[in-house]
């Protein structure tokens, strides 16, 4: 089968640290991320995909014993397909709250280590260390502590790539989901539920009106007759699988706007700092770390650690409205009947609107356990800030002969992540 590629175009906006509001780095982070998508996309793609068994399911398509002995079940490819469906977003909301997890505890490791490095870099002013024995202790640690935060990064771009990669799996499946029709002139062919071509963006949502919903004619390798053509919701079917499709692209994305975290904001500016640290190691013994190395140093040390706390209360909030509602939602799906005819028909749709209205009430859930989230990033947002300031590096002003140095800092473009249609 043919698959697709989900490409994301998501991006950071401008969060440069600078001298009077580098505290503003980590609320724009937060306050920029289309929670949203999570909000509305999470509950409405499980709920969708429920609709998506009773609508498929349920309306006319049998999976009964062929009238020759061992003969295969009528339409066994379909059904498998929606099965496997149904399991990969399960499957993927199960991975992402144990990966968000990992993430959170990642970026706690991070902010440890960015307070020992701005720690060593404050030890001359607050134990007492000649200059020249202060440079040396940096010289024997600081390498290590920018490896680790280098190995954080990576970890935490891992995880991430991870969610992504997991909420893509069923994008794909979708679109290579194939249904049989019965033609009206007896005709075996097979009709894409999804056209081929671009990879699918949520901005350009399915629309099964537009021609390029072509019926490719082919010879089934499997009886179609347990579809009756006259009766099969087509229409229907195919306006389901495109909102599917287009809130699981919004899900990616949502996890794509902390990848670009920290790849964009996180990543340049290790990678700075090291570059930078590597040629004032160099030359140590002749020039010793002065104060403008230190406090340039120190200074993104606290911008990353201002990404880190923002990272560790993302991952946090999503453990937090994963345990409160989509956990409860994955429940509802996973004991959803497949099979159709008899009782079976009658308790599907009793599932399905038992779905369908968990995923109205989840979002006021979710948006009430957001809320007291907010609150709760401020609070350690706070009480981090304050532990910056015992950092008498930190808390002293920067000296004005340093601007040449922080004009070295790398500048961020500042684009805006871009709002997806309703």
């Amino acid at each position: 089968m043919a698959s697709t590629v989900v490409e994301h175009q998501v991006t950071v906006s401008d969060v440069r640290s600078s001298n009077d509001d580098e505290h503003d780095t980590a609320n724009t982070l937060w306050h920029q991320l289309d929670w949203e998508r999570l909000l509305i996309s999470g509950p409405s793609s499980i709920a969708l995909l429920g609709k998506l068994i009773n609508v498929g399911l349920v309306n006319h398509i049998t999976f009964e014993q062929g009238s020759k002995p061992n003969e295969p079940l009528n339409n066994l490819d379909f059904r498998a397909g929606i099965v496997k469906l149904r399991n990969e977003l399960i499957g993927a909301f199960s991975a992402s709250h144990i990966i968000m997890d990992k993430l959170s505890k990642k970026c706690q490791t991070l902010l440890r280590t960015t307070h020992d490095t701005i720690k060593l870099l404050s030890e001359h002013e607050m134990e007492n260390m000649s200059l020249k024995e202060h440079s040396f202790r940096i010289t024997e640690l600081l390498p290590n502590f920018l490896d680790e935060m280098a190995e954080s990064v990576k970890e935490c771009d891992k995880y991430v790539t991870e969610c992504i990669a997991g909420f893509t799996i069923p994008v794909n499946t979708i679109v290579n989901l194939k249904v049989l029709e019965k033609a009206e002139n007896g005709v075996d062919r097979t009709l894409d539920a999804i056209p081929q071509g671009p990879a699918l963006s949520a901005e350009d949502p399915i629309n099964s009106s537009d021609p390029t919903f072509s019926k490719e004619l082919n010879k089934p390798d499997v009886d179609p007759a347990g579809i009756d053509p006259q009766n099969f919701q087509w229409e229907e079917f195919r306006k389901v699988l495109g909102q599917a499709i287009k809130q699981l692209v919004r899900l990616s994305e949502f996890f794509a706007y902390i990848q670009a975290t920290v790849t964009e904001l996180l990543k340049p500016t290790i990678d700075g700092l090291t570059k930078r640290a590597g040629t004032q190691l160099e030359h140590v013994k002749q020039v010793p770390f002065d104060l403008y190395a230190k406090k340039t140093f120190a200074k993104d040390c606290t911008h990353i650690s201002r990404i880190a706390v923002v990272l560790c209360q993302i991952g946090t909030t999503y453990r937090a409205l994963y345990n409160s509602q989509i956990v409860k939602g994955m429940n509802l799906l996973s004991n959803l009947p497949i099979l159709s005819g008899g009782d079976q028909v009658a308790a599907t749709n009793s599932s399905g609107k038992a779905l369908e209205q968990w995923s109205l009430e989840a979002q006021d859930e979710m948006r009430t356990v957001l809320a007291k989230s907010s609150q709760d990033f401020k609070t350690k947002l706070g009480a981090w800030e304050e532990r910056l300031k015992t950092l008498k590096i930190i808390s002293s002003p920067l000296p004005t002969d340093m601007t040449e140095v922080v004009a070295e800092v790398p500048q961020r473009q500042k684009r805006q992540l871009p709002r997806l249609a309703d």
